[in-house]
């Protein structure tokens, strides 16, 4: 059975086709935005300006940096809860630069790695259409059998966390545990 799965991100639109019988992705297309050239093979950079013509790098990682801070929050909170991770995996348009990949092992302090497949939006939609429309039919198939064959990760893109950001990054996510408080007592949050 073929299985479409679309994704409008903040990047690009993708979609995908599956074949849901091997777990092999047959035809994927997006509208990709432009990238930074000469950078050494393997890397891929989108342009912060792109993301904000008015922002500069520093603002942009910034951002970035303080939305990576708040998924660590929540990271925390399943610590709290008794689930620990020793390695994450991240997917999307920021998979695709090893700088995000690079700012997200810092934060957390733990290895990242992406996927085979950078558009794992669109592939858990097909995935999840492909065992929606089986198990309606009457005939199920396991999740975790169709997760298994067509969810790779790419070692090659693994992002070890520096000793040397350790502390810095420990006080960005002090300042911005304060700054949280701050605005939610002063119900801005």
């Amino acid at each position: 059975m073929l299985c479409l799965g679309l994704d409008s991100g903040t990047t690009t639109r993708k979609g995908l086709v599956l074949d849901l019988d091997t777990g092999k992705v047959l035809a994927q297309a997006s509208v990709p935005h432009s990238f930074i050239e000469g950078l050494p093979p393997g890397h891929v950079e989108q342009d912060p300006r792109i993301w904000s013509d008015a922002a500069e790098h520093d603002i942009a990682r910034a951002l970035i940096e303080g939305l990576v801070i708040g998924l660590a929050q929540g990271m925390n909170r399943l610590i709290g809860l008794g689930i620990e991770a020793r390695e994450l995996h991240i997917t999307g348009g920021g998979a695709k630069t090893a700088s995000m990949r690079q700012i997200v092992a810092d934060i957390f302090g733990l290895p990242v790695i992406g996927f085979k497949m950078i558009e794992g939006g669109a592939l858990g939609a097909a995935i999840q259409a492909g065992w929606t429309y089986c198990e309606t039919k009457g005939e199920p198939r396991p999740l975790e059998k169709i997760v298994k064959s067509a969810v790779k990760t790419d070692r090659k893109t693994r992002a070890e966390p520096r000793k040397e950001n350790q502390a810095l990054d420990v006080e960005l996510r002090g300042r911005h545990a304060d700054l949280t408080r701050k605005l939610a007592s002063s119900g801005y949050l």
